[in-house]
């Protein structure tokens, strides 16, 4: 009996006796039938699905991006919250040992110390002198004379110009250039994305194979990226003689992208689930925008009732003279009757509709409606507020793929030729891996409501549920630096007579 059970339940493990069948069993989602007749079965690789895609999916986001409002709005929201004003905050974290300890802290070793401030406790302070020299050097780096080779853009807009990339056209390729002569003998190119050939796939001479312009070795590692040496698609220049690609070395490129699945050599762009809805929505605002023209118009017709000429006033031209005037009530000529033509536009739905739809299109990039649609009516302080927190997470997210794979790629590469140019010295008890400790922070927000939010803090610091230093390091500061500005203010006031109010800290 229990076998039987067992049977019916379990078949791979108890196959059926010859003449016996098992009850068909699937997922309801791989029935056939009317319903499911327009599901697509392919099965192919994601980079067969990207060759076929890639090109008409960049330029139609792309097109979005110039004509479509909410897509300006999805672009601007992530320059505003991912990269901010000043772009993202660099600190040089390296330290020194006071208990006679020559070995080093890693990164998230020295902030989880400092957040719980055991750094002394542990025989380490930061080296504040080096750190400074450091962070200097950086800043000059993030000039627009160093920045980039075309030197044309700082730090910050090339970092909201990278982000734009890989959001629009789903990757972003920056070219780290070794000995550019410049003051730190390093910059970077950035390089769009069409120079990197999708058409070029095949087996390498070295026995690796080219997949959509990158080299790939047995492991599916980058080798190297084959860039083309002008725009496919530029206006009419004098064509170079020679080849047509140039060979990159993968040490020489950072290749952002969003990975969806295994095996993918080439970036997705952001909106591929939105952009269909975003054509359409664009369609019908556009129609109806012109429909509620037409009814502001309020335009009519003369409707003749028969063949014969008119005999009431014309004007030189033999039109019919009509006046529009308040309070004027005309007659119309023998045979001539008035249609009027009013119609209802918008309809009452429209809103209706449009919110839905930006629903749908906000869920696919991301974002929240009352963000995308710039729609805060009838938004109480709950809702703004979890909308915004998941917002910001999904910013954290995006923030955190930068600083990973840019940010510190970037400044690991950039450290050792600003110490060869002089910008930057090297200790003699020091090795440059020892003082490579950088840490990048995004940008962080204000409080929602600052009132709520704040003594939502303060009962949090009360109950003992979190601390001072967390708390500052959630909106993207530094406890050691600000409770130095307290003390430095403090000590001015004593200057000037003047008291301040204690400030409370369980840090």
């Amino acid at each position: 009996m229990i076998k039987d059970l067992l049977q019916r339940h379990l078949p791979t493990f108890f196959p059926a006796k010859k003449g016996q069948k098992h009850g068909a069993r699937t997922f309801a989602g791989v029935l056939g039938g009317r319903l499911n007749a327009d599901w697509l079965s392919g099965g192919e690789s994601i980079d067969s699905k990207v060759l076929g895609s890639l090109e008409t999916l960049r330029n139609r986001c792309r097109e979005l991006e110039h004509d479509n409002d909410y897509v300006r709005r999805y672009f601007n929201l992530l320059a505003f919250n991912v990269i901010g004003s000043e772009g993202f905050n660099f600190q040089s974290k390296v330290t020194v040992a006071t208990a006679g300890s020559a070995r080093t802290l890693p990164v998230r070793q020295v902030i989880q110390l400092q957040r719980q401030g055991r750094m002394k406790a542990m025989g380490f302070e930061l080296d504040t002198d080096l750190n400074n020299q450091i962070e200097e050097a950086w800043r000059e780096f993030s000039d627009k004379r160093n920045f980039t080779v075309a030197g044309d853009l700082p730090r910050t807009q090339a970092e909201q110009l990278i982000l734009m990339t890989l959001a629009r056209d789903g990757e972003a390729l920056i070219r780290k250039v070794l000995g550019y002569p410049n003051d730190f003998s390093f910059s970077l190119q950035l390089i769009e994305p069409e120079l990197l050939d999708h058409n070029l796939n095949r087996a390498a001479n070295n026995g690796n194979m080219i997949r959509m312009g990158v080299e790939l070795n047995p492991w599916r590692k980058p080798i190297a990226y084959w860039l083309l040496t002008s725009h496919p698609n530029d206006f009419s220049l004098p064509r170079r003689t020679g080849s047509t690609h140039v060979r990159v070395p993968a040490a020489e490129i950072i290749h952002l992208k969003s990975v969806e699945r295994i095996g993918q050599t080439r970036g997705i762009p952001w909106m591929v689930s939105a952009i269909s809805r975003l054509k359409t929505l664009q369609g019908y605002e556009h129609a109806e925008l012109v429909a509620a023209r037409a009814m502001a118009s309020k335009m009519g017709f003369f409707e003749k009732q028969s063949n014969e000429g008119f005999q009431g006033e014309e004007d030189i031209h033999g039109d019919l003279i009509d006046r529009l005037e308040a309070g004027v009530i005309e007659e119309l000529p023998m045979g001539v009757s008035f249609k009027g033509f009013d119609p209802t536009h918008p309809s009452s739905s429209y809103a209706t509709f449009r919110k839905g739809i930006l629903q749908g299109i906000g869920s696919g990039l991301g974002i929240s409606y009352p963000s995308l649609g710039s729609d805060l009516e009838g938004v109480n302080y709950s809702s703004i507020r979890a909308g915004l927190l998941e917002d910001r997470e999904y910013y954290k997210t995006i923030q955190s793929l930068i600083i990973r794979c840019f940010c510190e790629d970037v400044f690991a590469n950039w450290l050792p030729m600003a110490i060869l140019s002089g910008r930057v010295p090297l200790p003699s008890d020091r090795s440059i891996a020892e003082i490579t400790r950088p840490y990048f922070l995004g940008k962080r927000w204000e409080w929602v409501d600052p009132e709520r939010d704040i003594k939502a803090s303060i009962a949090a610091l009360e109950g003992g549920l979190t601390s001072a230093r967390r708390v500052i390091s959630e909106r993207g500061g530094d406890i050691e630096e600000i409770y130095s500005e307290i003390e430095a203010d403090r000590k001015l006031a004593e200057q000037h007579g003047l008291q301040l109010t204690p400030i409370k800290s369980t840090a």
